[in-house]
């Protein structure tokens, strides 16, 4: 323990944990390889935590026996996981701050990754959640930060649930999120919001938060109680993203250059187009006096269908002509031909005759 700011090295606290089991030196390591910390996994969206691959147990006990200096926690086997370390999932690190009880965790209390369902009826994605109750302090949970790469939109989800109860002025519940521009409140309440209605008790409450144009997040949860009545649970937890449909052409105009009424029709002017995330076809609409096709072959005033593989269309040739047809009375073909598909911007090309 360093003195001069009750901070509690990881090495005090193997120590500490193993004294406090009542286990000889020589066991320390046992006790050691139980411990996570918070060295961080490099998560990318899409990454969720639905505490389904972490162990409940019984109820979780400080065995540092500190219910009045603010301390990491660790999970020990047996106990409701309160730590969790993984590379596919979020993992989440709690920690313990005083707010004025001496007991703490010490006596024993049910805190960490659960499978009790007899208040929540059930749980939000699974069989399993993260109870926080009953803390006589401050429960930190500080969940993996994550980096919001690869998509062009993002966003947040998760549930939580208030059990019914009477809360005092005392406990608090703040949910949040620290990203690369600053703090997201989600839930900023205390226990007198609670009682009043400003948030419902009883219930699975869903969280949605956008996070377009952040470039990484990482959520928070806070709750202070001092009643096993006065519980939150915590579920279903998704850092998504998603692309918006685009589309793209090789150029912006078509240019035929003169045009001699009833000589053959004229050169032909090709672009291709590509595109990703599409939803659906993309639709080709031309300009009066123009002729479209996709093969070079088989032309006709359009409007053309073009399908996607699996969302997107690789290097399709669009071809294009004017017809012998055209006449000075009927005019040049003016206008664009027009590229669009459901949800992206609409692409024109300029036509110029």
């Amino acid at each position: 323990v360093d003195d001069s700011d009750d901070e509690i090295t990881e090495e005090a606290v193997i120590a500490i944990s193993a004294l406090s089991a009542g286990l000889d030196s020589g066991s320390v390591v046992s006790v050691t390889e139980y411990i996570t910390d918070n060295d961080y996994a490099s998560l990318t969206v899409p990454v969720s935590q639905s505490f389904e691959s972490a162990a409940s147990g019984s109820q979780y006990r400080d065995s540092m026996g500190l219910g009045d200096i603010d301390h990491d926690l660790y999970s020990f086997p047996g106990a409701q996981t309160i730590d969790y370390v993984s590379s596919r999932d979020v993992g989440f690190d709690a920690s313990f701050e005083f707010t004025g009880s001496t007991t703490g965790l010490t006596d024993g209390d049910w805190v960490g990754v659960t499978g009790f369902a007899g208040t929540v009826g059930s749980y939000a994605d699974g069989i399993q959640g993260y109870q926080m109750s009953d803390i006589d302090g401050m429960l930190a949970v500080e969940f993996d930060p994550v980096s919001l790469t690869g998509f062009t939109s993002y966003a947040f989800d998760m549930d939580y649930f208030i059990q019914s109860d009477g809360y005092e002025s005392s406990d608090s519940l703040h949910i949040y999120l620290v990203t690369d521009a600053g703090t997201l409140d989600l839930v900023r309440v205390d226990g007198d919001d609670i009682d009043n209605g400003v948030v419902a008790e009883g219930q699975w409450i869903g969280i949605n938060q956008d996070l377009t144009g952040y470039t990484s997040a990482q959520l928070y949860v806070r709750f202070s109680s001092n009643s096993g009545g006065e519980a939150v649970y915590i579920d279903d937890i998704n850092f998504t993203g998603s692309s918006s449909p685009t589309i793209t052409a090789s150029v912006d105009t078509l240019n035929f250059g003169g045009l001699v009424e009833g000589s053959s029709e004229s050169s032909v002017e090709t672009f291709t187009v590509t595109a990703s995330n599409l939803t659906g076809d993309i639709t080709v609409t031309g300009v009066s006096g123009l002729e479209i096709s996709l093969d070079g072959a088989s032309y006709s005033a359009g409007p053309l269908t073009i399908s996607p593989t699996s969302g997107s269309v690789s290097g399709a040739t669009v071809y294009a002509r004017v017809p012998n047809t055209v006449t000075a009375a009927s005019g040049d073909p003016t206008g664009d031909v027009v590229l669009t598909a459901a949800g992206a911007t609409q692409v024109d090309v300029a036509v110029v005759a």
